[in-house]
């Protein structure tokens, strides 16, 4: 997964989720794309970029994605 943020970053931040979030790009395949959002449940994390949502498990970010 590599991810891509100007600057500034933000959104919504509460207990268990981040929403709304701006200025954070995710690649997706070949292209770039925008990210929404995380939302954990139980032992997983819900990543949204743009209209889509991918589930997985809390452990693989045991260490945290580097941002380029």
């Amino acid at each position: 997964m590599r991810l891509s943020n100007s600057a500034t970053v933000g959104g919504v931040i509460k207990a268990g989720s981040i929403r709304e979030a701006y200025c954070v790009r995710m690649q997706v395949k070949f292209g770039w794309l925008g990210f929404n959002g995380v939302r954990r449940a139980s032992d997983l994390l819900e990543l949204r970029v743009q209209e889509f949502a991918q589930s997985f498990p809390v452990g693989d970010f045991a260490v945290s994605p580097r941002c380029i």
